[in-house]
């Protein structure tokens, strides 16, 4: 028996051949007949990783929970799940998609494929979540439309107004039954709000065509896969945060701004005890750092094998960096509101606890502005763009998917159809959202469908790698791809975090949050709305529809194994990677002639590019000398 190494710089094969007739038994390993993509350059894929963690939740979400945990002291508990759970999982996702090449899918799959339905949970959750969120988006693009045409939202005495309609500039004619007129703007003429959920009876047309425009931008940008949308996360990762210090400067110089500031970093150190502060400090750190939904595993699997997960030229760590400029730009956003929001207390002369349960507020804070529509358009162009990049991560995972499923079969894909056909299909999925009862759908989506499949996730990754998979294996993978070891007291931490605080971290949040939820004697509401219990259930089933897929997958290899020959032998092979796990690093070994670990063969019968080896004496003419490899 001989082996023959073939290498080019396209390909590469293992095969073992009979002496005398030279026939080829089956290829060891053999890569993909479609090349996969791969980013053209760290540049691009770091962005990506900011813009997908960086979203509207930062200047939203963030700056509210700090007001409601106590302002500075949600700070702390936020700070240190970061580390205890955030950069962790960043980690494990950044270097798991890089080690394989592989979407979120099929890496679980050939990791332990017992657990191969934890990346189709991710991509159904994905799936879900990137309906609602494009509807989103869709708001900011008809605001940043809107701001262009005059500010309807500054003006009462319109066909959407009602008699108790009022403007910032009538303050001294506030009443307890007082509507601000941006908050009518918002609800009677942009949503064309009903009165509840039961109440979807016509369709509201300009919503329609913000998100059909909104699906035309992220189509355009992913129409190549990471071939344009790594050249477009140049403008839409960075020129937010230009837009960020324009409005900042611009804020502190407003009247009140210092007050405003001053409720941000004010803690209230009593609520530091409160769980749940520690709990929604842990569901944000998941929203932050886009772990779990499968984005940035998407994003590494694009990345060349031997491309820096944890580090590049200067040292300077990717998950590291990303996790805390994604922490700093939800404490500037978080300025940035509430340098608004201090403003607009000063000008109405209110508490500003009165002024942030307003969601309308800065809208209306920008229009009193001098050259108001233009603030008003950086603004909500800066929103917009926060909100795409993380689309953008949850479109390519599920076409990630589509693509590593038909790879290698006979049909031929066409991306760009692949991505005009997707986007349309999410597109009239998100039609029900522009109903006039759509924002108790999206609310309702928002509070199922995101938040407890991710953290179910990132709990089975953490068990998956410590447990099953080992942390020595994790920790030699980084070794290989980057050529870094982490210190012992790095290492320490890192093991510590993954197998003990991570796991319980996630598990007590998952606790309050299931049981929370079905067993609290608290209902979903969205303003004065309470929803009824039917569409509790719904959204129960809309989280059901991506978590049964871990049981679900685990049953139908269960049963593959029951019913097939040798059942020890494949049930304990359930738990360990394939052969396919180790395909991208062989690959990489075999191209850069470093040691690779195979069934001995005899040197005397060892064939490169079907000459013998003792004639192959150095790596002239594309072949390796035999002495590189070790046997």
């Amino acid at each position: 028996m001989t082996t023959t190494l073939s290498l080019n710089s396209n390909n590469f094969e293992l095969r073992s051949h009979n002496g005398k007739n030279g026939k080829d038994m089956h290829p060891i390993a053999e890569p993909p007949k479609e090349p996969r993509d791969q980013w053209g350059g760290q540049i691009e894929f770091l962005l990506a990783c900011l813009g997908n963690a960086v979203g509207l939740g930062n200047c939203w979400r963030f700056p509210y929970l700090c007001y409601k945990n106590g302002g500075g002291a949600f700070l702390i508990p936020y700070i240190i799940c970061s580390f205890v759970i955030g950069l962790p999982l960043f980690l494990i996702e950044l270097s798991l998609g890089q080690y394989s090449s592989m979407g979120p899918a099929h890496l679980y799959a050939n990791l332990s494929p017992l657990f191969k339905g934890l990346g189709l949970t991710s991509i159904i959750s994905s799936m879900i979540v990137a309906v609602y969120y494009n509807m989103i988006i869709a708001w900011t693009l008809f605001y940043f439309v809107a701001s262009l045409l005059g500010q309807d939202w500054q003006h009462c005495g319109q066909h959407f107004n009602s008699l108790n309609c009022t403007t910032i500039n009538d303050k001294m004619n506030f009443t307890n039954y007082s509507i601000s007129s941006t908050e009518e703007y918002f609800n009677n003429y942009v949503l064309a709000k009903s009165d509840g959920l039961e109440i979807m009876n016509s369709m509201n047309w300009r919503l329609v065509g913000a998100l059909f425009a909104s699906w035309v931008i992220v189509v355009a940008a992913l129409i190549k896969g990471i071939q344009s949308s790594g050249k477009v996360v140049y403008f839409t990762a960075t020129f937010p945060y230009v837009i960020l210090v324009i409005l900042f400067i611009r804020g502190i110089t407003l009247d009140g701004a210092i007050d405003g500031l001053r409720y941000y970093v004010t803690p209230e150190w009593s609520r530091v005890k409160d769980p749940t502060v520690w709990r929604d400090a842990a569901v944000q750190v998941f929203y932050s750092f886009g772990i779990g939904g499968g984005g940035m595993i998407t994003y590494a699997s694009y990345n060349k094998f031997t491309d820096p997960v944890f580090v590049i030229k200067t040292k300077v760590r990717h998950s590291l960096l990303v996790g805390i400029g994604d922490f700093l730009t939800s404490i500037f956003c978080g300025s940035v509101v509430f340098a608004m929001i201090g403003y607009m207390a000063h000008a109405l002369n209110k508490p500003i606890d009165d002024i942030v349960q307003s969601g309308t507020v800065i809208p209306e804070g920008l229009s009193q502005m001098p050259l108001s529509i233009v603030w008003s358009m950086m603004f909500f162009a800066m929103l917009f763009l926060l909100g795409i990049d993380s689309q953008f991560a949850m479109v390519e995972t599920v076409i990630t998917y589509i693509f590593d499923l038909l790879r290698n079969s006979k049909y031929k894909l066409n991306k760009p159809a692949v991505v005009t056909i997707a986007g349309f299909i999410w597109f009239l999925c998100g039609l029900p959202l522009c109903t006039n009862a759509g924002v108790y759908i999206l609310n309702l989506m928002d509070t199922y469908a995101a938040g407890i499949p991710c953290l179910i996730v990132g709990l089975f990754e953490i068990f998956i790698v410590a447990y099953i998979y080992g942390i020595s294996n994790f920790f030699q993978d980084l070794k290989l791809m980057t050529g870094w070891m982490p210190s012992d007291i790095m290492r320490s931490h890192i093991i510590v975090m993954i197998t003990t605080c991570s796991p319980i971290a996630i598990a007590i949040i998952l606790y309050k949050d299931i049981f929370g939820l079905l067993y609290s004697e608290e209902v979903i509401t969205y303003g004065k709305y309470v929803y009824p219990s039917w569409a509790q259930w719904i959204g129960w089933s809309l989280a059901l529809i991506s978590v049964a897929a871990i049981p679900l997958g685990a049953i139908s290899h269960l049963f593959y194994v029951f019913t097939s020959r040798n059942v020890m032998k494949k049930l304990k092979a359930s738990l360990k990677p394939t052969k396919l796990w180790k395909q991208n690093a062989d690959k990489y070994l075999f191209k850069s002639s470093h040691p690779i670990v195979h069934t001995k063969p005899s040197l005397n019968n060892f064939y490169i590019n079907g000459i013998p080896s003792e004639l192959n004496i150095g790596p002239e003419n594309g072949v390796i000398n035999p002495a590189f490899i070790s046997m």
